[in-house]
């Protein structure tokens, strides 16, 4: 029973139903879809994540991180939403529509695109209102209720299926389910009253691994936009279908750095680094175990539910099964760093992606083949390469200079 008293282990199974119906969605656009309707759908789906990982990268994850600077559990105040969840949609609505592929009229995707983004980033900032006070399982409520919003729904939009009828489904599901989490977050929370974290002190955190996961995303849209609208080839929407099989290895990420965040504020000795740096070990072991063991058996599974041809997808997943493994070690050592306060840490590496991704998308524009002729792969393994190398190398410097501070204190 100790187990579902922790926080990760509800944090877990909240990112789980997160990423299971992302994949879902997929999974079914592609079979009911064809690729006229699966590319735009793959397409916003992408960009709605992107924003959600931007606000958690600047300011959720960061929330978490500051407790360090209170040295107490804080929370995160819910008025942050009236600012947070219309700035890190706005790009969905902004962009989105130009570069997804759609046959529609832009005036028409517009609206669409801009309540996709709405629904997914405003869910995540529920989900992490409920993980900073300590409640992640009222998240999972949340969820549950979602799901079963989306299966009904689901029923309708399959009867006269279209990627708009996906997209708007998805988002008023999506608005509902956070109606119902701010209604259990008013009777759970009750009149007590809890400390709160800082705006400026998460924002101090945030600049640093909000610029890094801008970069990321950048790095990661750019060749997708090129692939769907220059080289005109669904070869976008493969990767973004067989993306879905790593849902379970973003999870474990998701977890670590929210879990690793919620303890920060104990990381004040010694004591707690070297904890912290076994607990790193540990992670490591187990997640590249997992992984090895794992990705082949998703990878089948998805490309038999979501119909997808063997020849279609074999370079996707030799490419996304090398990312897999080197992501599997480089998410504890991001989670860690970011924990002790350096999140700056993956700036360098990110420009460095970012420079790399602009300057394949460009020669592909320009006619000239990429490496292995697909620039969304070749941007996802330098991107996993130099994510390694960076995360690894500030995670050490990171642990040597806090065990200095502390050590003199």
């Amino acid at each position: 029973m100790a187990r579902f008293d922790r926080p990760d282990f509800w944090i877990g199974v909240d990112s789980a139903i997160t990423a299971a119906a992302s994949a879902i969605l997929l999974i079914v656009g592609s079979r009911v879809l064809g690729s006229g309707g699966l590319v735009p759908l793959a397409m916003v789906q992408l960009f709605a994540s992107s924003a959600v990982i931007l606000q958690r990268a600047t300011l959720l994850s960061p929330a978490l991180a500051a407790r360090r600077q209170l040295g107490a559990p804080a929370a995160i105040p819910t008025r942050w939403a009236w600012f947070s969840v219309p700035v890190f949609a706005l790009p969905v609505a902004a962009i989105c529509p130009f570069v997804m592929g759609a046959s529609e009229a832009v005036f028409i995707a517009v609206p669409a695109a801009a309540a996709f983004g709405i629904a997914a980033v405003g869910l995540d900032f529920v989900r992490y209102m409920f993980i900073s006070r300590d409640m992640p399982r009222y998240a999972v409520i949340m969820d549950i209720a979602w799901v079963g919003m989306l299966v009904i729904g689901g029923l309708i939009v399959i009867a006269q299926p279209s990627w708009l009828s996906f997209a708007y489904g998805w988002s008023v599901c999506g608005a509902l389910a956070c109606a119902v989490g701010a209604v259990i977050a008013i009777k759970a929370e009750g009149p007590k009253s809890r400390a709160t974290v800082t705006l400026a002190g998460t924002l101090r955190l945030g600049r640093w691994s909000g610029l890094d996961n801008l970069l990321s995303v950048t790095a990661n849209l750019v060749p997708m936009a090129v692939a769907t609208l220059t080289i005109a080839t669904p070869l976008a929407a493969v990767y973004r279908v067989l993306q879905t099989a790593l849902g379970p290895l973003n999870i474990v990420n998701t977890t670590l750095m929210a879990s690793f965040g919620l303890n920060s504020w104990r990381l004040t000795s010694v004591e707690a680094l070297r904890d912290l740096r076994s607990r790193v070990k540990k992670s490591v072991m187990v997640l590249l175990a997992a992984t090895i063991l794992y990705v082949g058996l998703a990878f089948t599974i998805i490309i038999l539910a979501a119909g997808i041809s063997w020849s279609d997808s074999i370079r996707v997943v030799a490419v996304l099964f090398v990312a897999a493994i080197l992501g599997a070690w480089t998410s504890p050592l991001a989670a860690a760093s970011s924990a002790l306060g350096y999140q700056f840490l993956g700036l360098i590496v990110r420009i460095l992606v970012v420079t790399f991704s602009i300057f394949i998308s460009w020669t592909v524009s320009a006619g000239v083949n990429a490496p292995i002729d697909d620039p969304i792969g070749a941007v996802a393994l330098v991107a996993a390469l130099l994510g390694i190398l960076g995360w690894g190398v500030g995670y050490v410097l990171a642990m040597r200079r806090e065990h200095r501070v502390l050590g003199s204190e």
